[in-house]
């Protein structure tokens, strides 16, 4: 089964609360982790018979959602995208974890064809993305002493 953490954004409010261009803003306020957690990840892991959520929020449309409650099924694999997955609170849920580690040109690059931003990792514009992105570089990447 596949979910990704993008089912589990802030509201815009919330996200943004730092400020637009806030890094800070972006790794710490992105995700409803807790609800990330709850939701999906613990139910996952309780086994059969469990029931989860896939998403709590529409990111497009900037409204929560009530996702339909899913059964987990005998010998079900969950798949989980997405950013930050390395976080402190999030890494003990993980049996198996592949990190993708991209230049920033690349990345930034990517954002800008997704969105129609400037692909330009020094852009102000992306200030607040890749700064946040090096958060996860220096707090929340797999290694030695993370269980890795």
């Amino acid at each position: 089964m596949r979910a990704s953490v993008d089912g589990f954004h802030n509201d815009l409010e919330t996200r943004y609360r730092r400020g637009r261009d806030s890094p800070e803003g972006f790794w710490l306020d992105s995700y409803d982790n807790a609800r990330f957690i709850n939701e999906l990840l613990v139910p996952f892991a309780a086994g059969p018979g469990a029931s989860f959520r896939r998403a709590i929020h529409d990111i497009d449309t900037d409204q929560a959602i009530e996702a339909p409650l899913e059964m987990v099924e005998p010998e079900s694999i969950l798949i989980v995208d997405g950013i930050f997955m390395h976080r402190d609170e999030l890494v003990d849920n993980w049996e198996f974890s592949v990190f993708l580690d991209a230049d920033f040109d690349i990345s930034v690059g990517r954002m800008a064809q997704r969105d129609g931003s400037s692909p330009d990792p020094e852009a102000k514009q992306n200030r607040r993305y890749v700064q946040g992105q090096q958060s996860t570089l220096q707090h929340a990447i797999p290694g030695p002493g993370r269980g890795w």
